[in-house]
């Protein structure tokens, strides 16, 4: 017998950075909650540890099934989620494929209370997606997005009242630890991302390289899938570590560094967590949140052309002309990461599921 109101919570997969609000939800008074994983792992990190699920809702290998594996787990979504008076909240996932928009679709016209979980911050569909996109935001009940840049776009691009979207999705309970010594006093510079075309992370290594050459002390190491590469004299590449090994990395740099063009970056956030100052991509959504130009103490630097050596060669030069003020750059930054709670994004959604909300980042509201 439920004991509140019953709410399914549809994710892609199991993640870290996912679980410590999912968590928070089970077991709270007046929600009655079940958590489901349309795949049992990250395919595109499948190398970091992040788990598998028993019992995934699909047990495609793939996170873009086609043919009858895509109706198979259309089928089941429409008929166990969309359809189904099982439940009487649902969120879900945002993204592109039928299979998923589908069922989605088909839970709005039949007027379900749902939310959609997304991190859009660019259009990268034609206008009649961009329809059905407006018509999907138009009957949520609210949406959960990573942080400013998402909503903003939302705001500024649908008309998305502020006050309906929750910040706060992606969001790990990153433990920093003690940086150890070292026996060499230069500086550690960090990046933990996979090599992907939106990284640029060829344009880093070799920025990093001519700062060097023009003097620059240091070295930067760079972790993640495909980026060995990358490796050589002062850029060190690891190829990957599970998650529990992370904590240890970031207490062994002096500074993260994050570059590209993406949504938000959970690992940008976790540099800020563990109290480093930031040098960054200014595409990187999480800047929004953990950059203010209108402060007096800046948490970093931003590097507004990611995709040149040069701009990152002087971006490096810049940074270490400031590092007296690395302290304090350190503290701006992990006090801008400390609104990523999920103590309180979990009580933001419950309250919204259950019709009492109050909208937590009034404070924080202004776009930057």
């Amino acid at each position: 017998m439920a004991n509140g109101r019953r709410v399914a919570i549809i994710q892609f997969h199991p993640a870290p950075y996912r679980e410590p609000v999912a968590s928070r939800l089970f077991g709270r008074e007046g929600l009655d909650v079940s958590l489901f994983n349309l795949f049992g792992e990250d395919y595109g990190h499948s190398r970091m540890g992040l788990g598998t699920d028993g019992g995934p809702i699909s047990r495609s290998p793939t996170m873009h099934p086609r043919g009858f594996s895509a109706v198979r787990l259309a089928w089941r979504l429409i008929f166990g989620f969309a359809l189904n008076r099982k439940y009487d909240f649902i969120l879900w996932p945002a993204y592109a494929p039928l299979w998923l928009t589908v069922p989605l679709l088909i839970c709005a016209m039949f007027g379900r209370n749902y939310a959609i979980a997304l991190d859009t911050v660019r259009e990268s569909g034609g206008r009649r997606s961009r329809r059905i996109k407006a018509f999907l935001l138009r009957h949520a009940q609210f949406l959960w997005v990573p942080g400013k840049a998402s909503r903003n776009y939302l705001v500024e691009n649908y008309g998305v009242p502020a006050e309906t979207i929750v910040i706060g999705q992606y969001l790990p309970e990153f433990k920093s630890v003690k940086n150890p010594a070292r026996d060499s006093a230069e500086p550690v510079f960090l990046m933990v991302a996979n090599n992907t075309p939106s990284r640029r992370l060829d344009a880093l290594a070799e920025g990093f390289r001519k700062y060097v050459a023009k003097g620059g002390c240091g070295r930067i190491v760079l972790c993640g899938r495909g980026v060995g590469g990358f490796g050589g004299g002062a850029v060190e590449a690891i190829d990957g570590l599970p998650w529990p090994e992370l904590p240890s990395l970031y207490a062994r740099a002096d500074v993260y560094v994050h570059n590209g063009d993406e949504q938000f970056s959970t690992a940008l956030l976790m540099g800020a967590m563990s109290g480093h100052p930031l040098v960054a991509s200014a595409q990187v959504g999480v800047c929004a949140d953990l950059f203010d130009e209108s402060a007096k103490i800046q948490s970093g630097i931003l590097v507004d052309d990611y995709a040149s050596s040069d701009a990152w060669a002087a971006a490096f030069a810049a940074i270490t002309a400031k590092r007296d003020e690395w302290p304090d750059m350190a503290s701006a930054a992990k006090a801008r990461a400390a609104i990523f709670n999920p103590d309180a994004v979990a009580d933001e959604i419950a309250a919204r599921i259950l019709g009492r909300a109050q909208p937590r980042m009034a404070s924080v509201a202004g776009t930057r």
